[in-house]
């Protein structure tokens, strides 16, 4: 992906409202990606709410795990120069058109607060919400009604755009709460979050963390945040 697309990318993200606040360090840069496709494994078919109307469609699932370094176990970056930059497992994911996608991510890194607390909502899910460690709640935000806890940091997000211009629309956002079991020797036990959402159009898109996890360059949004296939990726619909 070129550099003046990956800018492109930032600006139109714009329209987001809220979230544009924190796009600033966003962006694909050229680096060679580091994980083979992750390609979602065909569930069946099942019978969805799409727009108040149940709907038969076909459904798949993603498991992917989010480390506080990109040299994790089995999984390691294809030539990698920064084993201490904070990573995703996978950064190309590929699922059909018009299909339930049924997502799992484990997070194995710890937190802190959101420059912008927007990104603590589940947003464009199925139903809006997700399930945190197997509690269902439309944020991750200790709130009468909602998730009641006094850990309120977030580890990363994971948050998925359309392509710009005139393709296709998607727009789906999920908080991953920080793992408070990570230690200087053990990754510890991760935080599990799962949620569905609902592709349509065929297109690439992209998909990047909000959590400002950086290093020190560009506000915490350069780095891993800055380069392809560490904490950014595309999910490519067919």
């Amino acid at each position: 992906m070129s550099r003046y697309r990956s800018i492109a990318i930032s600006i139109a993200s714009v329209a987001v409202g809220a979230a544009a606040i924190t796009l600033a360090g966003f962006g694909l840069a050229s680096a060679a990606p580091h994980q083979v496709t992750l390609v979602g494994t065909p569930l069946g078919r099942e019978t969805v709410s799409v727009n108040g109307k149940a709907q038969k469609l076909n459904a798949v699932s993603l498991t992917m795990s989010a480390y506080p370094d990109s040299s994790f176990t089995n999984q390691p970056h294809s030539g990698n120069a920064h084993p201490d930059w904070v990573s995703y497992s996978n950064d190309r994911l590929e699922v059909p058109a018009h299909t339930v996608v049924h997502m799992t991510i484990k997070n194995y890194d710890g937190g802190g607060n959101l420059n912008n607390d927007f990104f603590r909502n589940v947003i464009g899910t199925v139903g809006g919400t997700a399930k945190f460690d197997g509690v269902t709640a439309k944020s991750w935000n200790p709130t009468p009604g909602d998730i009641t806890t006094s850990v309120a940091n977030i580890g990363h997000t994971f948050t998925l755009r359309g392509t710009i211009g005139n393709g296709p629309r998607l727009f789906v956002s999920v908080p991953l709460p920080a793992n408070q079991t990570l230690t200087d020797s053990s990754y510890g036990q991760p935080v599990v979050v799962s949620f569905s959402f609902i592709t349509g159009a065929a297109g690439v898109y992209n998909w990047n963390c909000e959590y400002p996890c950086g290093g020190s360059r560009l506000g915490q949004f350069g780095e891993a945040m800055s380069t392809f296939g560490y904490m950014s990726g595309t999910l490519t619909v067919k």
